[in-house]
């Protein structure tokens, strides 16, 4: 048996995850089946698993003790080589830390690739392990694996409030830069339409209206008489739908140059071997928010691999 009082980081944190923080060699699924048989209890209560913990709750645990042993090691990407370098970070304070995310790492697990890459990577860098007994830390936003740029992960839980609360409010500045084949006239359009999602099984699925204000940047025509044009488009969206930017150009005719699900393959496949281009053109740039009496604005630098794509299109530009 086991005894754990809640304190004031893990407030509001649903039981079964709160355990998982605590012990994660422990399967959610069995999480899910001791609190089902009632070996867990809160202040001698018998919990559902939506149950949401609060600051001062004991927490009691019916289980060997051989299944009680905290975890010293890193839950999160123990196994990874990528390390956080000070060139990744925009911004770091006692609440919140920001990163320019590479391509390549996954926020949030999911088919083919793990979250613990990335998450790992953070914990390293901020020396957390789960036998501290304190908040780990937590992206407060997701990002594609192929997506880079601004990412956020929270230091406290009420900072993680906070933001949602923010979020859900709509009143955070988000700006993407992104290139598109398909000519798009200087002009600013918005683009409110269902988001029509490729990644379900079963084929297309819609989900809920977005709405994505794009404003376009440049225009390249260099290889305009071998394939198409090249649109450079600054994009900000009002709505937080799972691909929206992704889907709302294709919808509109101007793919993602390298979306591979999205994207136009012809065009990819041309990319790929004439700008040497080897993910989606889609980059998180700038991020403006006010929070706890905070004005925040963290812009990220256009990795390398996306500048070299300009300069090989003759597009100028710099954030």
């Amino acid at each position: 048996m086991a005894e754990i009082i809640v304190s004031r980081e893990f407030e509001g944190m649903k039981i079964q995850r709160f355990i998982k923080r605590l012990y994660p060699s422990l399967p959610i699924s069995l999480i899910y089946r001791i609190i089902r048989k009632g070996k867990v209890r809160v202040n001698r209560k018998k919990v559902e698993h939506n149950f949401v913990v609060k600051e001062g709750d004991s927490v009691i645990l019916h289980l060997p003790p051989d299944m009680l042993t905290l975890s010293a090691g890193d839950e999160g990407g123990s196994d990874s080589n990528y390390v956080i370098s000070k060139e990744d970070i925009i911004f770091e304070n006692e609440d919140f830390i920001a990163i320019n995310k590479p391509a390549g790492l996954a926020v949030h697990g999911g088919e083919g690739h793990k979250e613990d890459v990335l998450l790992g990577a953070i914990k390293r860098y901020l020396n957390f392990n789960e036998s501290q007994l304190r908040f780990p830390p937590t992206p407060v936003h997701r990002l594609d694996i192929d997506t880079s740029g601004v990412l956020i992960f929270a230091k406290n839980y009420d900072f993680l409030r906070g933001f949602n609360e923010i979020q859900r409010g709509q009143k955070i500045y988000k700006e993407y830069v992104a290139l598109v084949s398909g000519r798009s006239d200087r002009r600013e359009f918005v683009i409110e339409l269902p988001v029509i999602r490729r990644d379900r099984p079963g084929g297309l699925s819609t989900e809920k209206v977005g709405k994505t204000i794009v404003k376009p940047v440049a225009v390249s025509e260099k290889f305009a008489a071998e394939l198409k044009a090249f649109s450079l488009l600054r994009v900000i969206i009002r709505t937080g739908r799972t691909h929206q930017i992704r889907s709302h150009l294709m919808q509109k005719g101007l793919p993602i140059v390298g979306d591979r699900l999205y994207g136009d393959k012809e065009v990819n496949r041309w990319a790929l071997k004439r700008l040497n281009l080897k993910r989606q053109f889609l980059h998180s740039a700038i991020m403006r928010f006010s929070l706890n009496g905070g004005e925040y604005e963290l812009t990220a630098p256009m990795p390398y691999d996306l500048r070299d794509v300009l300069s090989n299109l003759d597009i100028d530009f710099t954030l």
